[in-house]
């Protein structure tokens, strides 16, 4: 799910932290039909570490979304030709989270 949101040409991509974090349903932050206990959970600061930093920039790299420094902004032929290379990249992409 997440490598289909920053795949996508949306200018921006959302996806739960949960899911960055590789954790399963028990860390659900809503339970449709019920009546209490939802958004209760929240990230704590070891899970969010250098190791959670490095694999979302890898990423984040892989699918084009890192912000362009401002000399690079003015060359869009430049960005599509990156946006193109990452684009090849993800079809071997099988690591969990890219």
């Amino acid at each position: 799910m997440m490598r289909a949101a920053w795949s996508s040409v949306a200018d921006m991509a959302i996806v739960p932290m949960q899911d960055l974090l590789g954790l399963d349903s028990k860390a659900r932050i809503n339970i449709p039909s019920t009546t209490g206990g939802n958004w209760q959970w929240r990230a704590t600061p070891e899970q969010i570490d250098n190791k959670l930093a490095k694999k979302l920039h890898k990423c984040m790299q892989m699918y084009a979304r890192l912000r362009e420094e401002p000399e690079e902004a003015s060359d869009k032929s430049d960005a599509k030709e990156t946006a193109d290379a990452s684009t090849s990249k993800t079809a071997g992409c099988e690591k969990k989270g890219c």
